[in-house]
């Protein structure tokens, strides 16, 4: 197999035996005519087969999955970051939601606290205006003396029992004038000292 090397010192010696030509080559305008038998070598591309370069192929190659892998997971990552401070502040909402809960409870049970303290003060306010007032009737019964709640009761018995008939009435007397009706009707109550009227009469 011909290497370019191989090439380069294959014209290297045709140049130099042209050169070294002793019939010099016709001039055209006083320039001189290139020898058609010179070919410049046409370097090709070597396509000779080198393990280092499939090695860095294949790590190339290797590096750009992991890039690519990279990518994916801080896209990855962003997503569950962003799913952690929602859920971070899930939890702190639940968190305040808990705290004006207890808030709440608290001032609920205060405010029992003060209805039954308001309801003990009530009740309490209730029985002694009780009390004041039995003990206000109480005080009015013993101003009353029990004489005279005797004799009260003695009057109010007499006159219940008071008897009609002890009460007498004069008839209707006629004058002797007929020629003139007088009617004198008199009321006349027993002079008797004992009469229960007379006798209630006098007490009042």
């Amino acid at each position: 197999m011909t290497t370019p090397q191989d090439n380069l010192a294959q014209y290297r010696e045709k140049l130099h035996s042209i050169l070294s030509s002793r019939t010099p080559p016709t001039s055209v305008n006083g320039r001189k005519k290139p020898s058609l038998n010179v070919k410049q070598p046409v370097l090709k591309p070597i396509h000779a087969y080198d393990p280092k370069d499939k090695k860095i192929s294949e790590l190339e190659k290797a590096v750009l999955e992991k890039n690519e892998k990279i990518v994916s997971l801080s896209k990855l990552n962003s997503s569950k970051d962003r799913q952690i401070n929602d859920l971070k502040e899930r939890v702190r909402y639940l968190e305040l939601t808990q705290e004006n809960k207890d808030l709440k409870i608290e001032q609920l049970q205060h405010l029992i606290s003060d209805l039954k303290e308001k309801l003990y003060l009530a009740e309490e306010a209730k029985v002694k205006a009780v009390e004041s007032i039995a003990e206000s009737t109480t005080i009015n019964n013993e101003l009353v003396s029990d004489d005279d709640t005797t004799n009260l009761n003695l009057d109010t018995e007499r006159l219940i029992n008071l008897n009609l008939q002890d009460l007498s009435f004069d008839t209707i007397t006629k004058s002797h004038n007929f020629n003139t009706d007088i009617y004198n009707t008199h009321s006349v109550v027993d002079s008797d000292d004992n009469s229960d009227l007379e006798n209630y009469l006098f007490d009042v």
